[in-house]
């Protein structure tokens, strides 16, 4: 067990090594989480009196109001909005700012907060690999090519690439980036498709409270102190971690500069029309996308869910504590031919080690899964006809959707 919760124990060290894995199960969660330098039992059992506590709190606070509808267009019956709105609650008791959207088709079912920016960590990787795949189609790009893999691009919070050197595929570069959440194939993929070209493709998009880094060891440089535009490399990035000092006041991670934030509005948007192949011109460019983004761990079994996440704790107001924690997790599952899009991020400050974003993972998976499950449950116990109707909706992908190009 940790007995002090400093810089030296966590802050740059782990900011991106808690990366929710999104396609793995909660036992290889653990698995990643044991690289840190500490027992994780101890974690593991006050996660769960945490997730306890939560549950109680919520069964005695205000409910997320859910948007409405008319009896006749409601997408889940009564009971399934009560599981639901239970599942929001314990979400609404989680520490600091929380934010979610679930839409099911074009509806919005559940919304609070959806609108505030926050830091969503890992969860942008998306818009990177989305990009690459759009450059690949245009034949800028090929996912065959030898991608140079060494210390020029290394960094921390790579759990594929960390110790190796060589070269890899584009394809693999992009599978590592989402399947294990690798900041050394992020940036990699970054560099080859360039900052600038994700930024339009998101301003394209009218994703206008999403923020990317230059690369994911730039944000590390300019939250340890670092100048703003200065990368501090991969030997830099050693020195920190070995020296365990920063370079200089810390910032903030949500801030205007280098950061990794957007709001569960956009994300919830995106998601909508990247599955869709808006953004796509050929249909093995989406079979692709949605290959790389095929997940398990948010969804209930036998579903089809894809997504990305992130979660870590950074340096914030205190320069030998890592007081600032995220997680975050946007996608989609499709239950018969029906699309659930969702979004949940939690942003909160604390110097307690048992309320960093490790403790609260296994609560924030039950809640997103819960949420999943209460509104499969729905959509598959609705009466035979409304079921057809909504499935009929989406023969033909979702309307109104157009690809910025």
């Amino acid at each position: 067990m940790r007995n002090k919760y400093s810089v030296l124990a966590t802050a740059p060290y782990c900011y991106a090594r808690a990366e929710i894995r999104q396609t793995l199960s909660l036992k290889t969660n653990r698995l990643e989480m044991n690289t840190r330098s500490h027992p994780q039992s101890a974690h593991l059992n006050q996660s769960r009196l945490f997730g306890l506590v939560l549950y109680i709190v919520a069964m005695m606070a205000p409910l997320i109001v859910l948007a409405g509808q008319s009896s006749e267009t409601s997408a889940l019956s009564a009971h399934s909005l009560h599981r639901l709105q239970t599942q929001l609650a314990r979400f609404k008791q989680f520490p600091g700012t929380t934010s979610v959207r679930i839409d099911i088709g074009d509806d919005t079912v559940a919304s609070d907060t959806a609108s505030t920016q926050l830091f969503v960590a890992s969860a942008i990787k998306t818009l990177i690999v989305c990009q690459y795949l759009r450059d690949v189609e245009d034949e800028r790009l090929s996912e065959d090519e030898q991608l140079p893999v060494n210390d020029n691009v290394r960094t921390d919070g790579s759990s594929v690439l960390l110790n190796l050197t060589g070269t890899a595929t584009g394809r693999s570069i992009l599978e590592a980036a989402i399947t294990h959440s690798d900041n050394t194939a992020t940036d990699i993929a970054l560099r080859r498709v360039g900052p600038d070209r994700v930024r339009s493709f998101i301003a394209a998009a009218g994703l206008n409270a999403t923020l990317i880094p230059d690369s994911t060891r730039r944000f590390f440089s300019y939250n340890v102190g670092a100048p703003l535009g200065v990368d501090i490399g991969w030997s830099g990035v050693q020195q920190v971690l070995r020296s365990r000092q920063l370079l200089g006041p810390p910032r903030q991670p949500l801030n205007n500069r280098e950061t990794l934030a957007s709001t569960a509005d956009d994300l919830v948007s995106y998601y909508k029309r990247a599955l869709a192949g808006a953004f796509f011109t050929k249909p093995e460019t989406l079979a692709e996308f949605k290959r790389i983004h095929l997940s398990n761990t948010f969804f209930p079994n036998d579903t089809v869910g894809y997504g990305k996440g992130g979660s870590g704790d950074w340096v914030a107001d205190v320069s030998n504590v890592a007081d600032f924690h995220a997680l975050s997790y946007a996608g989609q599952m499709v239950v018969g031919k029906i699309p659930v899009t969702f979004c949940f991020v939690v942003n909160w400050k604390s110097v307690d080690p048992n309320r960093d974003s490790t403790a609260l993972t296994p609560a924030f998976v039950s809640v997103v899964k819960g949420c999943m499950e209460a509104t499969k449950r729905g959509l598959l116990h609705r009466p035979a006809r409304n079921r057809i109707q909504l499935q009929d909706r989406f023969d033909f992908g979702l309307s109104g959707l157009k690809s910025p190009r």
